[in-house]
């Protein structure tokens, strides 16, 4: 029996959950379309050897969209501001040498984001007031666990999922 046709909708291959890092998924997404990153790896040793060069030179010399084109290493540094000015010089004597290229006007380097957030805290909605007592902390708030089982001492909390996934 065939089955019934859907309607053409944008799927996601799992739904978003809070625990996604987006910085995670680009620095993998860039390691994926590396050529030098096997396949697959012979073991853990084999891993470290690819991808400790390739940290290092994600950090520090792979220029990031989201950092106005500036590494890792040059913002956390505290380089960005004066890696940004040395661009904008470079930018006004290109466009004084060469107006013609360009029709815009003098260009300007990228600015760096105001903040940067894997999952934005909500706003409290007593923020405005001084006693803020009955609003959650992040410290006060507690991971979901199942309840039904008590915790075991002692363990972490990676081996306590895969306790609790095949107790079920």
């Amino acid at each position: 029996m065939p089955r019934p046709r859907r309607a053409n909708k944008a799927s996601r291959g799992f739904p978003a959950r809070p625990a996604d890092n987006p910085y995670s998924e680009a620095l993998f997404k860039t390691a994926k379309y590396r050529p030098e990153i096997p396949e697959r790896f012979g073991c853990l040793e084999h891993a470290r050897q690819i991808f400790g060069p390739l940290f290092t030179w994600y950090n520090t010399e792979h220029r990031h969209s989201g950092l106005a084109m500036l590494t890792p290493h040059a913002v956390h540094g505290g380089l960005a501001d004066q890696r940004l000015a040395q661009r904008a010089a470079v930018l006004a004597a290109a466009y004084a040498a060469h107006p013609e290229r360009f029709p815009r006007g003098v260009p300007t380097p990228g600015r760096l984001p105001e903040a940067v957030w894997i999952n934005k805290p909500a706003d409290c909605v007593c923020a405005e007031q001084t006693e803020r007592a009955e609003c959650p902390r992040n410290d006060d708030l507690e991971p979901r666990r199942d309840r039904s089982i008590p915790p075991s001492e002692g363990i972490t909390s990676r081996e306590e999922e895969m306790v609790l996934a095949t107790a079920h």
